[in-house]
């Protein structure tokens, strides 16, 4: 800034010299001799003292005392000055009101107006920077770019009502026609584009780039947009990142990324990247060669992704193939057959001596063993004997229990009706959650005899865990 001002403040005292040889001798001379200049004739430098000071214009600096290497060129330019220095003011009315602000350099009529005492200001345009007192060490290009800044500090703003109403703002970087224009106290943001962020009143930490990016924001804070209507309806969201044109629209809420796609407004701590039937395929590196162990990740039909840690190894279920040949006719049935399977399962925490559910009539669950049960019962814990009764075998169960050293899990199959105990197995440390006995119980289970599956533990570890337990009878 020192430097353009030094260029204008040559300028004008090149224009001095050039009016001092057209002037009629005697004015001439005295013009030559007298520490400062004025035009003749136009009331201007009328108090002066100071030296090295340059008007031109009527009653530019008209009320100056001891002010000191002033240029002031138009009517009433730097017309209220006292004892500001080192000021260049080129226009009507440019800096009017300035009486003891010093460096400043106003192009343009009316440009920084009413500044007073604020210094190492520059301001070009009409009526740039026009409500400034005492804010110092801004930037305004445009006409009525920073009009209304009195306090606000460190601002820089390019284009026509750029960071127009701003008054106690600081450190702004406003860039484009519009942008920031409604900004008062918001600080240390950069809006780069017509109209970016135009409604912000009080936001901070804010970037926008781009036509209309971040437009409708008012208070919120550390966004970043990047891209024409970027994240533009946002107006009280916070950390969202919207980049490419129209990222982001959508968002009204916080902490979203979106990456050339609009979003919706329901979104909170969202990641979107892409938008369907836009983008139709998906490459990222550093996958295809990387084995991890986890859940699966699935996909649906609107693009989001999931961690499934229960869905199945196999993938989706193929076409049915054709029928095989009919196999020999079996053996008829006799009461020793094992030809059904009953499962039992809990996937909640099953406590030291409860019972599991039957799951063909009520699905998994556990809970206490029911007391001895005759004839019709409603539940969910017993399986019922078929005519002719059976006997048990091929006992198989599962665990999701960390079995500690000395300690085990036993199941046992019991016949609720009778009491008789007529299969188990234990889950040891050594047998990695799993235990069976393919064995066939000695003694059979009566025609509508209640069967119960029973889970008991020796320690904590296998206390309160999930179970999945199945045979024959």
């Amino acid at each position: 800034m020192r430097m353009f001002m030094r260029s204008i403040r040559t300028l004008g005292l090149a224009l001095l010299a050039g009016l001092t040889v057209l002037l009629a001798g005697g004015a001439g001379s005295a013009a030559a001799a007298s520490p400062n200049y004025a035009c003749p004739g136009l009331e201007s430098l009328e108090l002066a003292t100071g030296v090295g000071n340059v008007a031109c214009g009527i009653e530019a600096l008209f009320s100056d005392t001891s002010g000191n290497e002033n240029v002031a060129i138009g009517a009433e330019a730097l017309r209220s000055n006292t004892s500001g220095e080192n000021n260049t003011a080129s226009g009507h009315d440019a800096l009017y009101a300035n009486t003891t602000g010093s460096n400043n350099v106003a192009s343009g009529n009316a440009a920084l107006f009413e500044n007073t005492e604020g210094s190492n200001n520059v301001a070009s345009g009409l009526d740039a920077l026009f409500t400034n007192t005492e804010g110092s060490n801004n930037v305004a290009i445009g006409i009525e770019a920073l009009y209304s800044n009195i306090k606000g500090l460190s601002n820089v703003a390019s284009g026509n009502q750029a960071l127009r109403d701003n008054k106690t703002g600081n450190f702004n970087i406003a860039s484009g026609a519009d942008a920031l224009e409604s900004n008062t106290e918001g600080n240390e943001n950069v809006a780069s584009g017509h109209q970016a962020m135009k409604d912000n009143t009080s936001g901070s930490w804010n970037t926008a780039s781009g036509a209309e990016a971040l437009e409708s924001n008012t208070s919120g804070e550390n966004n970043v947009a990047d891209g024409d209507e970027a994240l533009y309806l946002n107006k009280t969201g916070n950390e969202n990142v919207g980049l490419g044109w129209k990222a982001g629209k959508q968002i009204v809420n916080s902490q979203n990324i979106d990456i050339s796609n609009e979003g919706e407004a329901t979104d909170t701590g969202t990641i979107r990247i892409g938008t369907e039937k836009t983008q139709t395929k998906a490459f990222v590196a550093g996958i295809a060669s990387t084995s991890l162990k986890g859940c699966f990740v699935q996909v649906t039909s609107e693009g989001q992704l999931g961690c499934n840690e229960k869905a199945a190894v196999e993938g989706a279920t193929g076409p049915q193939g054709p029928a095989g040949a009919t196999g020999p006719t079996g053996a008829s049935a006799t009461a020793s057959s094992n030809a059904a399977v009953a499962s039992f399962a809990s996937f909640q925490n099953v406590p030291n001596g409860n019972c599991l559910n039957y799951t063909m009539l009520a699905g998994q669950g556990n809970g206490y063993c029911p007391k001895t049960t005759t004839g019709f019962s409603s539940s969910s814990l017993l399986a019922g004997m078929p005519d002719n009764g059976g006997k048990v075998s091929n006992l198989y169960a599962e665990t999701n229990a960390s079995v500690g050293y000395k300690e085990e899990a036993t199941v046992t199959v019991i016949d609720n009706t009778s009491g008789a105990k007529l299969l188990s197995c234990k889950v040891k440390s050594s047998s990695k959650g799993v235990c069976s006995n393919p064995e066939t119980a000695l003694v059979p289970a009566a025609a509508g005899d209640r069967i119960e599956v029973q889970i008991t533990s020796s320690g904590s570890y296998c206390n309160n865990k999930e179970w999945q337990v199945r045979f024959r009878y």
